[in-house]
Formats: structure tokens, sequence, C-alpha cells
């Protein structure tokens, strides 16, 4: 990484810059942002239309992924801008953060940094009536599975440094695990608010330090992965518009279809896809939970079962998850007396194995 550092910084435009004519070349370019909308100069006079900056740092890279992880690194806030494609100068690729400060975030002090007392599952029954709180572990994120669920995949199917995937990373437990863990890790989400919950709960100091790449990502197209490239996939998909996560403002959201042969017509699309890129032999793990509709009992999991064995997958274990602290069991458990029927209190944690 080089550092430049600019007392004044100017930037324009590039209608402004373009309608400069033969003057423009009387500009030291420095470098095209992000949006392609905005360029940076070393020199301007009062004559452009043009904005100035005091104490910024232009920071270069060569390889982009010193330039990814500076970037992720540094405080969102402090980021004026930075190049998404590269430049090709002096014979190599180059890539620009724009910047008020170079000192990377402050890593969040946390009191626990692994869980206490913890013991491998051995069983395929679990239950974990509280929560871990380790590390930045935290429920606020509705809907997101236990840290103790994750842990024991992680331990049990996978192995330090290898690369895995979650294609629909919600509030960011499996990161947080795959970092105390030391497992590499391509985390995606539809929704750019996970991706963010995400990355602010890897706010901390680990004895390691794994690739773990976020990406804003449909998991219905990994094409950024190729065939047979993860050595693990952990799942935890929408239960169709059980919660809805993005509020129907992201239209391809799984979580806002309702009718459920459509959901798992969708889904059989990511199935798909994770089928394509898991290694042979390696595991997938999908934790996926049951609904009602007009008081009868839908078996949504065995549904989603039958369309990972129709991709190609082979069933190695049905776990069943119990659940605990459900924020309606209170309203329900009334209306469940009222009307006759059973609350739905346990999940399947399915494991897939590509042979």
């Amino acid at each position: 990484m080089n550092v430049q550092k600019y007392d004044k910084l100017y930037t324009m435009s590039v209608d402004d810059y373009d309608a400069l004519g033969d003057d423009a070349q009387n500009l030291d370019f420095v470098f095209q942002g992000s949006s392609n909308w905005d360029m940076y100069f070393s020199n301007a006079n009062k004559n452009h239309d043009i904005d100035e900056m005091n104490n910024v740092y232009l920071l270069s890279f060569k390889d982009k992924n010193q330039f990814e992880k500076k970037l992720f690194d540094l405080p969102k806030e402090n980021v004026i801008d930075h190049s998404t494609e590269h430049y090709y100068e002096d014979g190599v690729n180059k890539y620009y953060i724009l910047t008020n400060s170079i000192d990377t975030k402050k890593k969040i002090k946390i009191k626990k940094l692994y869980p206490e007392n913890f013991e491998q599952e051995c069983t395929t029954v679990w239950s974990f009536a509280r929560r871990g709180n380790w590390a930045t572990h935290n429920s606020k994120y509705r809907g997101n599975w236990s840290p103790e669920v994750v842990r024991n995949l992680l331990l049990r199917y996978s192995n330090e440094g290898d690369y895995l995937l979650d294609p629909m990373i919600g509030g960011g437990t499996t990161a947080i695990e795959c970092k105390l863990l030391n497992r590499n890790l391509l985390a995606c989400d539809i929704n750019p608010n996970a991706i963010e919950l995400t990355k602010n709960a890897l706010e901390f100091e680990s004895e390691f330090d794994p690739k773990i790449e976020l990406k804003l990502n449909d998991a219905r197209q990994l094409a950024m992965l190729e065939d047979e490239s993860i050595d693990f996939v952990l799942n935890h998909p929408p239960y169709a518009d059980i919660i809805n996560y993005s509020d129907k403002q992201i239209g391809e959201d799984l979580s806002n279809i309702h009718n459920l042969d459509e959901f798992c017509d969708e889904y059989e699309k990511v199935i798909k896809e994770l089928f394509r890129v898991l290694k042979p032999n390696k595991f997938c793990a999908v934790l996926i939970g049951d609904t009602r509709r007009k008081k009868m009992y839908q078996p949504l999991a065995f549904n989603v079962m039958q369309r990972f064995l129709k991709v190609g997958f082979t069933l190695k274990e049905d776990i069943i998850k119990q659940q605990h602290n459900c924020k309606a069991t209170g309203f329900w458990v009334n209306k469940s007396k009222e009307a006759n029927f059973l609350l739905i209190m346990h999940e399947h944690l399915f494991i897939f194995q590509k042979l």
C-alpha cells in the first residue's frame, strides 16, 4: 500500500470536466471515484466548478485483496470515495481509496470471546435454552440461528482454513463463528442491511484472521464461485414469508413469497447453486422449520428436503432443534387452546452430503 497525503485536493463531476475542453489538460488527474461521476485532481483554479477538500489521504494498492481489506477496515464515515475498477498504470493494476483518516476501525472490546462449558452435540436432538452471548453474538436480528448451532456445525463438518459459504448471512452468526474458529467465509445476502449488520458484528479482536468476504448477492446466482470450490455450506433460509426480512422493499427477497410451492420452486434454484459450488463428499447444513395455514400443518421442511434430494444431495442427518423464547408464544398459547392446534416448537437441521 502506498499512502499520499494532500493538503488540498479538488473534485468535480465528469460533466464539468468534459465541459472544460482543452483546459482539462492543465489538471493533474488523480483518480475517478466509485460512482463514476466524480473525478479528483491535485490542482485546480477558481474558474473551474470544483469542491475543495483539505488534508486527505490517497491510498493506492497493487493487490485487490489488500485494497478490499483496507476498505473494510476503515471507518465508513471516513472514506470519501474509492475506485471500483482497477487502473492500469506503470504496467500494473492499481486500486484507490480516498479517505480523511488512515486510522482503522477500533475493534469492539468484548468481555467473553468463547462460550463457557460448551460441549459438542452427539445426538439428533439439539436444545439450547439460553442463547449464546459470547463475542458479538446477540438476538436482535429476528430469526437468526443460535451460535451454538453454528459452532457445532463448524467443528463437526469443517476444518481450520477451509473455505465456507453462507449464502444468506442474516445477522452474521456464521461470520462471527468463522472468525473465532479460523474458517474462511464468503457471506452473502440479498439484503444490504444484513451485510451491514454482519460487517459491524465482525469488529472485534480475535486470535485468528481468516478471510471473510461480505457480498450483496442473490443466492440463486453464485456466479462469483467456481464449480466445486466450497468445503462446507451453511444455510438458514427464510421460512417462506413467516418473517419478511426486507419489508417487501426487495422484490427478489425469498421472504416475500407466501405460496409455499412457489417458495420451494425459487429455493430450488438456490439448492442447485449450492450443489454446483460444493466439493464432492462435502456437506451442506440447512436449518428450516414448518408452518401452519388455516390451522393445518404445512411440512415446509420436508418439502425443502425433497428438493435437495431431487437436485442430487444425499441426506446424512435430520436433527431436531427445539425452539425457545419465541416472541409470539404467549399470545398463541391461548389461540392454540381455543382452536385446538399445537404450537410448532421445533425446526429441522438437515445435513446433506454431495456424494
